[in-house]
This record gives C-alpha cells, sequence and structure tokens, in this order.
C-alpha cells in the first residue's frame, strides 16, 4: 500500500541542484565563522554586561529584587550560549525561563 510517507517531500519551490563541493565547503566554513563570532560576541557582551550588574552593586550599597532577577537573566543566557556553543543545539527551557524572568 502507498502511503504519504513514502513520497519524497522538497523542501525548495525551484529545481534540485547539485552544488559543487567547493561552494558547499566554502559556504559551511563561512556559516560556521559567523556562528562562532556572534555566539563568541553576545557571550562576551553578557559577561560585561553582568559585571556592571555587579558593579551597580557593590555601588549602591544594597541589592534589590530587579538586580538579582537581571543577574539570572544573565546566568541563563550564558548558560544558554555555554550550551549552545559546546553541543550546537539551543535547549528551549534556557528561553522560557529568561522569559518567565523577564515577566516577573
Amino acid at each position: 500500500m502507498h502511503t504519504a510517507l513514502d513520497t519524497p517531500v522538497s523542501h525548495s519551490t525551484g529545481p534540485h541542484v547539485d552544488l559543487p563541493p567547493a561552494i558547499v565547503n566554502a559556504s559551511m566554513a563561512i556559516g560556521a565563522w559567523v556562528r562562532n563570532t556572534h555566539v563568541t560576541l553576545i557571550g562576551a557582551m553578557t559577561l560585561v554586561a553582568a559585571a556592571f550588574g555587579f558593579h551597580d552593586v557593590v555601588k549602591a550599597g544594597r541589592v534589590t529584587i530587579a538586580d538579582v532577577l537581571l543577574l539570572f537573566i544573565y546566568l541563563e543566557i550564558w548558560a544558554m550560549i555555554v550550551v549552545e556553543a559546546t553541543t550546537r543545539r539551543l535547549p528551549v527551557n534556557f528561553i522560557i525561563h529568561i522569559a518567565i524572568t523577564v515577566l516577573i
């Protein structure tokens, strides 16, 4: 019996084109470089923002719930970056934790 699962599915609207391996390898290398650069920049900016947050807490001489929540957001972003950089996967639970904290 023929089922819908037996039919190949095309996710493209145009004809299938096999690119030369050199172009495929170059595009994958450029994509990896862009991804690694962005992850590194976001990680560095998160660490700088957390350092400024700690500095503000020390300068004020008190800790408010807003400070704690903001530092928790920085921690979740940093954890998300570390997991994404090491496994190349982005679990949804980090994004959900950040969203819940922002709503609080």
